[in-house]
């Protein structure tokens, strides 16, 4: 499966598939070594458009019922925020499993370990937060990064053609 990513950069990178699941667990164990990354991102606050101010990388496996990702969010000489309330960093996919790039459900993974998901639809109008998706996500906060899995089950999107529109993070300003 090929997915394509659009975050403020257009790219594309195949993902593997495997035979295996993989343990959500916010560790980035050697399966991963396999897998492309996308690391070119933007802003888009507070400078839309200009490049990311700390590096981010995404990868991408999947098996046969299930879409992965781990994301690592680097933050310089800072600590990821993870409060129990308040502004945490976050890692948010977006999912398009039409291709219309019009409509998509996210999944976010809070620093603190709180995962949220929805439905955006209408033209991205509408935001629907009470959609519950059964997926799994988990955090790990190390001195300068933050690491998230999410293992998402396609049937949570429907078809297994997925694209993903935006993945980002979003560190405290």
């Amino acid at each position: 499966m090929d997915i394509l990513i659009i975050g403020l950069i257009l790219s594309s990178l195949s993902v593997h598939k495997m035979d295996f699941s993989i343990k959500v667990d916010g560790i980035m164990n050697s399966v991963w070594q396999v897998a492309d990354s996308v690391t070119d991102f933007k802003q888009f606050t507070p400078d839309y458009g200009k490049p990311a101010r700390y590096r981010t990388v995404v990868k991408f496996l999947q098996d046969r019922a299930n879409i992965y990702v781990l994301a690592i969010a680097y933050t310089g000489n800072d600590r990821p925020e993870a409060g129990l309330a308040g502004s945490n960093d976050r890692i948010t996919i977006y999912l398009d499993p039409l291709l219309s790039r019009q409509d998509a459900y996210y999944f976010k993974v809070h620093a603190n370990g709180e995962t949220e998901d929805g439905i955006i639809s209408d033209n991205g109008t509408r935001r629907n937060d009470s959609w519950d998706g059964f997926w799994y996500g988990k955090a790990r906060v190390y001195d300068h990064k933050n690491v998230v899995e999410m293992k998402i089950p396609y049937r949570e999107t429907y078809p297994k053609n997925c694209v993903i529109i935006h993945p980002h993070f979003q560190p405290r300003i």
